[in-house]
């Protein structure tokens, strides 16, 4: 089954492209690395509209969750189309935000660390 592995243009937010550095990871065939999985197919779509209803104020487009926790790791519009956050899903707006990385690239070395460390 080849799943998509990134949301279609119509559930994106104006404006986002994906960075090429996450493109670049994506051609790897990399899917799980605990904790950490990329979000792929239906999975990718649900985790994307039940972020939207959420957190309505934000632009966040999900690409990896947390399995042991409900964090998620988001490409955030607001701080720029290669800026990363990790959230904590079902949290309350305002206190879902954890951690924010400058570039997927160091989002990626955070979650290999905790992948050696799991």
């Amino acid at each position: 089954m080849n799943e998509a592995l990134v949301l279609p243009p119509e559930l994106l937010p104006s404006g986002f492209k994906y960075p090429v550095d996450f493109l670049r990871f994506l051609e790897l065939d990399v899917r799980e690395f605990d904790p950490w999985n990329v979000l792929v197919g239906d999975l990718l779509v649900r985790r994307s509209q039940g972020l939207r209803e959420r957190y309505p104020d934000s632009s966040l487009v999900p690409f990896a969750t947390r399995y042991d926790r409900d964090d998620i790791a988001c490409f955030d519009l607001v701080r720029g189309n290669n800026a990363v956050i990790r959230i904590h899903d079902f949290a309350s707006p305002g206190w879902e935000r954890r951690d924010e990385y400058g570039s997927f690239r160091e989002w990626l070395h955070v979650a290999m660390d905790d992948a050696l460390d799991f």
